[in-house]
């Protein structure tokens, strides 16, 4: 086989593992939630998804499921 063609297919193979490991674009979200206007945490916690951010404020008095 050509060197330059067994070259190319290593340059496809490098770019394809390269593309592999990146990480995949996720959009963490932060949501506050301010418990002294009746926002309960689990409401928002039920709606999160992984990596996103609650910001808590207020008195907070409930039982939660993590």
């Amino acid at each position: 086989m050509d060197p330059i063609k067994i070259s190319g297919m290593k340059g496809i193979v490098i770019f394809a593992v390269v593309l592999c490991l990146l990480p995949v674009g996720g959009n963490a979200a932060t949501t506050t939630v301010n418990c002294d206007a009746g926002e309960k945490i689990q409401d928002k916690l039920s709606a999160a998804k992984p990596g996103d951010t609650l910001l808590v404020s207020g008195t907070c008095s409930e039982n939660l499921d993590i």
